[in-house]
């Protein structure tokens, strides 16, 4: 809910800052509403990766991953709020031959923060 709330401040101050009779003056206050609402994620992508954040997370492809045909692996961390478990849960249910293992006590970077573990099922999976 938090979330939710958050991207749609940020949709509702994006819409008042790019009114025409005001955009060509709001550029900073623009930028600085997306340093404020942005993910960590956004604020350190350069801009091209933005959009490709921005598309990525606006576009709902739960129609199509079950199109997936290949043995899949999510990795995933239990603590991850950008996407949470429940995400990992839909996903096995929607795409076929779907692996799940869940790293306790890591975030959305779940490989980063146990790399040893991430790496140890990858080669379990993979062989």
């Amino acid at each position: 809910l938090r979330k939710q709330i958050k991207i749609k401040s940020f949709k509702a101050v994006k819409w008042c800052l790019t009114l025409p009779l005001i955009r060509n003056h709001t550029d900073s206050l623009l930028q600085k509403a997306r340093s404020y609402f942005g993910s960590g994620d956004y604020n350190s992508a350069p801009e091209v990766m933005r959009k490709t954040l921005v598309s990525l997370v606006n576009d709902d492809m739960t129609d199509i991953v079950g199109n997936i045909s290949c043995p899949t692996l999510l990795i995933w961390g239990d603590k991850d709020t950008d996407t949470p478990l429940y995400m990992a849960h839909k996903l096995t249910e929607l795409i076929k031959d779907t692996g799940l293992c869940v790293l306790e006590n890591t975030g959305h970077f779940s490989f980063v923060q146990k790399p040893f573990q991430a790496n140890a099922i990858l080669k379990s999976f993979l062989s």
